[in-house]
């Protein structure tokens, strides 16, 4: 019988000291992972977006772990990690970079960031 999981097995939903409920890790992420879909393009909805469990329970922070990155189609966003994330840390991502503006990444593949993140994460 197949059980529907409304998120990855890597990931779960608890109590944040960020803002009410957030997104956490269950077992270690490494850097570069997609978590999945998180955002759906309809107009009908609230910014013209539907938000799955990974959309909706993401929390802001300055130094986030992981960014916001359009697939080809436009109409869907996925949750990515920047940096390796540990069991029981909580995910977020900077609200301020929002725009939904498609991630540059290398010849090899790898997410080119920004220079505030490069920074932070080097």
């Amino acid at each position: 019988m197949y059980n529907y999981r409304p998120l990855p097995e890597k990931l779960t939903i608890s109590p944040s000291i960020i803002d009410g409920l957030g997104l956490f890790a269950t077992q270690k992420i490494v850097a570069n992972t997609d978590l999945g879909i998180g955002w759906i393009r309809n107009k009908k909805f609230e910014n013209g977006w539907i938000r799955t469990p990974i959309g909706g329970f993401i929390n802001h922070s300055e130094f986030p772990n992981c960014i916001i990155q359009r697939y080809k189609s436009h109409d869907t966003l996925s949750l990515i990690t920047i940096k390796d994330i540990e069991i029981y840390e909580e995910l977020t991502t900077d609200y301020d970079n929002f725009n939904f503006a498609c991630i540059p990444k290398d010849e090899n593949n790898k997410i080119i960031f920004k220079k505030e993140y490069q920074k932070v994460y080097k």
